[in-house]
């Protein structure tokens, strides 16, 4: 007996396949490691015949990037994506199907390349970055790792200025479209309910936090000790606050600390209507 996803029932593969794809396109999208094949996923991988797993990963990831097409149509094809991560994620799940050996080589490249992450994104990233430097207004900003056309840029540039200019640029958040684009890129046109569901199912006694950590931490997607990793990151950017990650004061420009898996509860307002 097989379920619809073709994996052997009850074997929970099928939820940690979507969950671990959902994952490596957010890798793709926010240029973060790709992620590892979990363990719960290899064996009823290795259950599989050939024209069946591929069949189920492009179904998979078919859905994964779809539901994300609007975000990502104005800046590439999304099927471009969905053909290179179809690519790389068989290539990944069949190296960890295989009996390692000692001349067996990895087969997940670290990461996927800037191309693939949307301007929304880029701008996020940097003010994210700003925000876990905890850096006094007056400490040099860190490098950026995204060039955002407009955005101003010099030597010692101070970590006031940086925000100061990420406030004023057109990607900002202030704007509906830009965290409309952002949240669909993240989550899905549907939003976070089907990411929830198979969450639940994979962490199943743990609480609605230690889900996600759990499952990042099978991924190599977590963080060290208590920090958060990557993963539990990036999904709290599509929840917008009043106040800069480094500003006392209302701006409604930053990435709110408190977004749908943040440990934290939020207590920055609510996000402006922007243009």
């Amino acid at each position: 007996m097989t379920t619809p996803a073709g994996f052997p029932a009850p074997d929970d593969g099928r939820v940690w396949l979507r969950l671990w794809v959902q994952t490596l396109v957010l890798a793709f999208l926010t240029g973060r490691p790709l992620p590892h094949v979990p363990v719960p996923l290899r064996s009823g991988w290795r259950a599989l015949g050939p024209r069946l797993r591929e069949c189920v990963l492009a179904t998979v990831i078919d859905a994964a990037v779809t539901s994300r097409a609007t975000a990502l149509r104005p800046s590439y094809d999304p099927r471009l994506l969905m053909s290179v991560v179809g690519v790389v994620g068989a290539r990944m799940l069949d190296a960890d199907a295989r009996p390692l050996s000692a001349d067996t080589c990895p087969a997940r490249p670290f990461r996927a390349g800037q191309v693939w992450v949307i301007p929304q994104l880029r701008w996020l990233h940097e003010s994210e970055r700003l925000k876990q430097a905890g850096a006094d207004p007056d400490d040099l900003a860190p490098p950026l790792d995204f060039a955002l056309a407009g955005l101003p840029d010099w030597p010692g540039i101070r970590v006031m200025d940086r925000l100061s200019g990420l406030q004023r640029h057109p990607l900002a958040m202030t704007s509906s479209r830009n965290r409309r684009l952002a949240t669909i890129a993240l989550l899905g046109v549907d939003g976070p309910a089907s990411l929830d569901a198979d969450l639940a199912t994979a962490g199943t006694g743990l609480s609605p936090q230690q889900r996600l950590r759990h499952a990042a931490a099978l991924m190599g997607a977590d963080g060290p000790g208590e920090q958060p990793g990557w993963l539990e990151a990036v999904l709290s950017w599509p929840r917008p606050c009043s106040s800069g990650p480094l500003s006392s004061g209302p701006c409604s420009s930053g990435p709110c600390s408190a977004g749908p898996y943040s440990t934290r509860p939020c207590s920055m307002g609510q996000p402006g209507t922007g243009p």
